[in-house]
Order: structure tokens, then C-alpha cells, then sequence
């Protein structure tokens, strides 16, 4: 039976929590795929694969977590508003995909006026509408007047008006995640000025080029000899554009424009340059030899499809109504969406509608949804503070009725680790698949704990170089970078900080900097990276402070990840400064048994924030060299 997940959130303000179980509950840690058709880590296409764990603002604004559980299904957890509440949503299951919805939706969906695709949370991700991937939400609010004869309505606060589609009569929206809570108020306030004649709000879904059966014999030489080759008609291709300069299409393309967000009709994917010679192509690359179905046709070249295949609804739904203003008699569409439609979409509204009078109809698809309740497992959650704190997920557990259980949260020093799975064990944070390395870690963890971002206020940056030449940089705490095959020192360097809190400020900005060296391996797929993690075991109470006395002692350790586990740490030092890294104290380090501590003084200090600056390398050579911020303070 697949387990219901269930999160239990609290504030941290001592280092042991104890559990007391009532009923039965789950957690959602992202897995791992060794096989060879694993996407890179830190790459986009990770957090699409559901590889990554990534939060989805929902157009209610509300924000969800979403990672994998233990049986590598789809999980989704609630993260706190910004008032430090915890919406309640409902989960249902549909095929692959899990859909989240917010009891402040509840009535819009029931009464029909706004799409389900919107909580689609796993569909969202993956079509590159998670936070990560983008600061607004498209969409297209279909309005229950005639567009085509009366002005727009005005855009509602919290979005960007864009193109009026009169085909469905609809408009596209860009929603800003950050005041989507301000948007779903005004359009579903029946009196706002705004929402007045809104009918339903869409997801402007993206759709990509397909063509899994390519052309087949459709007897084209016996129309031509007919006399039937597409003269006097027109035929509108709607693809990733095309190259107009291609020997086939040479004089035979009368009209292009681009709906996409790219720069012209060019093709640059090539699937729309095939696809527009196999409709009307002259074959004269091949001395007539492979020429399209109908040579004889006038083309139209409309982009819909960016440089990367795919597209919104909303560019379709233009190039449809510019094909069809153009007079073509045929819209040639190679194009489609994995998300099941009943055809009243704002898509197959305007094909239908478009169509209308020209003998072309459209079929509704069909749906397959299963629901299998099961076991419930809880899992908890802790933030240092609201709304400004990271979120620290712990494994999940299932209980019996009055099972206790003490877990340790917050302890040593909150700073970058690896995540861990369903079974608690890292998973993989760093690796090298041929010439590309990529990255992604757990921004806050402490010794049996992460927290992914997501948290209001988390922001971070990596960058790469290697032999002291930069080789590329993110704006974001995870990336991608091409590398040369050659050995090479590489310097990787991450900055991650939290901005907001004034509640409970520990570890408000870590750096860490790790030094390995890497060389192209053809024999295997994927090369672990050595990422180094140091731990500190602190003297602390449960607001993270140290006595105002000297000879404390912090240990010091080094954890790795699934593609790395450290040696014996050979080196290590450790300063402590009171001004935030301005002036430094060296303390004194001592190692005995492979352990390694070091003792700080603290005399004199009551009241004063420490920064810590931490160096370890193991015996293979590789190192770390992390400065935390604020790591605790003296009582």
C-alpha cells in the first residue's frame, strides 16, 4: 500500500525534540538512479525528473515542496505562509502526477473556474513552472465576453497583462509568484473589478514538438501524377520555425512570425525545418528526389516553439489565428502536451473554434486516475523561525499508539550537507558524467537533518574554476558547468545565506569553498565528486550558545555524500572571530585517535555573535574551507 504523507511542522528553540505518537505518518527525500540514464545532478532536467526536491508556488500562493517518498513516488509537503501558518491541502494521485490542492481553492474548483493542471504539482515542475525555474506563473483567463468586439478587461493586481487570444476569448497572464496570494484574492473576490465576467483561469500549458511516426507512404506520386500537388492552396506549419534558407524551402515560405519568446523564426532545434519540407518542401537538395507531400503549396512559417522544442499555450492559440487570418487552408501541428484533455482547453477551444466551417473536428482524449489509500507515516519538520527560517525535514516514521521517540535537531553548527534519503543514508550531491560537472546540495543541515531551499529568504550562488580560471557560475546555490576532459584542480565555490529573520539568527551566511581534482573517466558513467561537509560538535544549549569561558572544546569532522566518502582527515584548522570575519583568533587544535578539536576561549565574549572559519583536508588531498556566519553566540 503506497503511505499517506503527513508533515508535522514546529519552531525550533531546543536541540531535543521528543515525539509522542498518537496515529501513525512520511517523509519525501529525493533518491538516487545509478543507472546510466540518470540526469546530471544540480541540472534542471533533475528537478524535471523529480531527481531534485523543488518548491512550486501554486496560483493561490501558496507553496509546496516537492521530492520523492520512499517507494520513489511523487510527495508533496505544505511549507508555512509568510504569517506562519500551514495551509491544509488534499492530495490526489493521476497516473504519475500528484495533485495539491489548497482548501482556499476548494470552491473555485468545485463551481469549475479554475483548471486542475494549476495544482499539478509534479506537472508544474516538470514543465519548468517550479520556483526555481521561474518567478511567475503563466496563464489565460478565458472571460465570458466577446473579446473580439469589446476592450480587454485590465490585468488583476499581482499579474502582467500580455496578448489577447479572441479565439477563446481569453487573455494571457503572467502571475508573480511573490503576490500570488494578492491575485487569487482578487479574482476570486466576486465583487472585484477585475474578476467581473471571468469564466476560468488556465494554466498555460506547454506543448512540445512531437513526431513519433514519421512520414508514411500516403501515394504523394500518384496524386502528383493526378495533377494534385497542393497548387492554389496554402498550408500554415506551426513548429519551432524554420530556415527559410534551406535549398527545399528556397522561394517557397511567403510569410513567417514568431510567437515564442526567441529571437526570430529561425530553427534552430531543425525539427521545424523538417517538418515544413515534408508538408511543402521543393526537394531540390536532392536533385527533386525527396520532395514534400505537396510541392505545389504556398507556406506559412509560424513559430511556436522556442529553441529548446516546446511552447505555451498561448503562443499556439496565436499562431493559429494568424495561420487562419492568413488564409491557409491547412494548420499543420506536430505538436502536443502528455497532460489529458476533455477539449475544453483555451487550446482545443480555438482549434475547434477556428476550425469551424473548414470540415475538421477534434476527438476528446481520456483519463485514467487511481486512488490507493495506505499506511501513514509521519514526518516532521522544524523551522528555526517564521517565515524567515529554513525548514529541516526529518525521516519518516510510522508509529504505535504511544511509541515515544527523541531525535536531536539543531545540533552543532546549521550549515551545506548532503540530503538524505527515505532510509536517512546522503544521497549523491556532486559528480562528473563526461565532460560536465554538476551540484546540488542541502542548503541547512545539522548532523541527521537537511533542509532544502524553499524557505522565504534563502538565496545562494555556486561558481567553478579550474587552474584558477573561471569556468562558469549560477545564480542559483546548485548548477551545471562544462569542464575539460584533462585532469585539472578545480575550485568549487558556494555562497548561501538567509535574509529576513530577526528571530533566531544562527548561521545567517556560509561559504564554503571545496578544492579536488577531476579528469575525464570514459569507462564509467558517472564520477563522484569529493564534496566534503565539516561537522562540529558544539557545547551548546538550545538557542545555539557557548559559555563565557575558555577551553571549550568543538570536534570537528568531515561527512561526504553517496559519490563520496572522506578519508582520514590529515589536516585542520579552525578560527573564531567576534566581528564577522574582520579579525581572527586561531585555536589551538589538537588530534588524538583521527579525531580532531579544537579549543576555544570565550572569556570576556557574553553577548557577542562567533563566526567560524573551518579548513580539513583528507588524505587523498582534497579540502574543504567553510565560514559560517553567526554560527552561535556567547551567553
Amino acid at each position: 500500500m503506497r503511505p499517506t504523507s503527513r508533515t508535522v511542522l514546529g519552531v525550533a528553540t531546543a536541540a531535543v525534540l521528543a515525539v509522542t505518537a498518537v496515529a501513525p505518518s512520511t517523509a519525501a527525500a529525493p533518491g538516487d538512479d545509478s543507472t546510466g540514464n540518470r540526469p546530471l545532478v544540480g541540472s534542471e532536467s533533475s528537478a524535471r525528473a523529480g531527481e531534485r526536491a523543488a518548491t512550486v508556488t501554486l496560483v493561490t500562493g501558496d507553496r509546496i515542496l516537492v521530492s520523492r517518498d520512499a517507494a520513489g513516488d511523487a510527495a508533496a509537503s505544505a511549507l508555512p505562509r509568510e504569517d506562519g501558518t500551514v495551509p491544509f491541502v488534499q492530495t490526489r494521485r493521476s497516473g504519475e502526477d500528484l495533485y495539491v490542492y489548497p482548501e482556499r481553492a476548494t470552491a473555485a474548483l468545485a463551481a469549475g473556474r479554475v483548471d486542475e493542471e494549476l495544482f499539478n504539482v509534479t506537472g508544474l515542475v516538470r514543465q519548468g513552472y517550479d520556483d526555481a525555474a521561474t518567478g511567475t506563473l503563466p496563464l489565460i483567463a478565458v472571460y465570458g465576453t466577446d473579446l473580439a468586439r469589446s476592450a480587454p478587461p485590465a490585468a488583476p493586481r499581482g499579474a502582467r497583462r500580455g496578448q489577447v487570444r479572441k479565439a477563446v476569448d481569453g487573455v494571457a497572464l503572467q502571475a508573480d509568484k511573490k503576490r500570488a496570494a494578492t491575485f487569487w484574492a482578487e479574482v476570486e473576490a466576486p465583487a472585484a473589478r477585475t474578476a467581473g465576467g471571468l469564466r476560468k483561469l488556465w494554466l498555460d500549458r506547454k506543448a512540445e514538438a512531437t513526431l513519433e511516426h514519421s512520414t508514411r507512404q500516403v501515394h504523394a506520386p500518384e496524386a502528383w501524377a493526378a495533377g494534385f500537388d497542393g497548387t492554389g492552396t496554402k498550408v500554415a506549419v506551426l513548429d519551432t520555425g524554420a530556415d527559410v534558407g534551406h535549398p527545399d524551402l528556397k522561394g517557397r515560405v511567403v510569410a513567417s512570425r514568431d510567437f515564442t519568446d526567441s529571437d526570430g523564426v529561425d530553427d534552430r532545434e531543425g525539427y521545424g525545418t523538417h517538418t515544413i519540407s515534408t508538408v511543402g518542401g521543393s526537394g531540390a537538395a536532392s536533385g527533386g528526389k525527396k520532395k514534400g507531400v505537396a510541392p505545389g503549396t504556398d507556406l506559412l512559417n509560424g513559430k511556436v516553439l522556442d529553441d529548446s522544442g516546446s511552447g505555451a499555450a498561448s503562443w499556439i492559440i496565436a499562431g493559429m489565428e494568424w495561420a487562419v487570418a492568413h488564409g491557409a487552408d491547412v494548420v499543420s501541428m506536430s505538436l502536443g502536451s502528455p497532460v489529458p484533455t476533455d477539449c475544453t482547453d483555451p487550446m482545443s477551444t480555438a482549434a475547434q473554434q477556428l476550425a469551424q466551417n473548414r470540415g475538421t473536428f477534434a476527438a476528446p482524449g481520456t483519463r485514467t486516475e487511481y486512488y490507493t489509500p495506505g499506511d501513514t507515516r509521519w514526518e516532521q519538520v522544524l523551522s528555526s523561525s517564521f517565515p524567515f527560517g529554513e525548514f529541516m525535514r526529518g525521516t519518516a516514521h510510522a508509529y504505535t499508539a504511544g511509541e515515544k521517540r527523541t531525535e536531536r535537531w539543531y545540533d552543532g553548527v546549521v550549515a551545506p550537507t548532503a540530503p538524505r534519503d527515505a532510509a536517512g543514508k546522503p544521497v549523491l550531491v556532486a559528480e562528473r558524467q563526461g565532460n560536465l560537472i554538476g551540484f546540488a546540495d542541502a542548503l541547512w543541515g545539522d548532523s541527521t537533518h537537511d533542509a532544502q531551499a524553499g524557505s522565504f529568504g534563502d538565496i545562494g550562488n555556486v561558481r567553478l574554476s579550474r587552474d584558477g580560471e573561471p569556468l562558469g557560475e549560477s545564480a542559483w546555490p546548485f548548477g551545471v558547468f562544462e569542464v575539460p576532459s584533462a585532469n585539472g584542480a578545480y575550485t568549487l565555490e558556494q555562497n548561501v545565506m538567509k535574509i529576513g529573520s530577526k528571530v533566531w539568527e544562527r548561521s545567517t551566511s556560509v561559504n564554503s569553498v571545496w578544492k579536488f581534482t577531476s579528469k575525464l573517466d570514459e569507462s564509467v558513467y558517472s564520477q563522484g565528486i569529493p564534496i566534503l561537509f565539516p561537522r562540529y560538535t558544539l557545547p551548546e544549549d538550545g538557542l545555539k550558545t557557548l559559555a563565557a569561558t575558555d577551553d571549550q572544546k568543538i570536534g570537528l569532522t568531515a561527512t561526504g555524500h553517496a559519490g563520496y566518502t572522506p578519508a582520514a582527515l590529515t589536516s585542520a584548522r579552525l578560527s573564531y572571530s567576534y566581528d564577522g570575519g574582520t579579525t581572527w583568533t586561531e585555536a589551538l587544535l589538537s588530534r588524538q585517535d583521527g579525531a580532531w578539536t579544537a579549543t576555544v576561549n570565550h572569556a570576556g565574549a557574553a553577548g557577542r555573535p562567533v563566526t567560524l572559519k573551518t579548513e580539513l583536508t583528507d588524505s587523498h588531498g582534497n579540502s574543504v574551507t567553510q565560514t559560517v556566519v553567526r554560527a552561535y553566540d556567547v551567553r
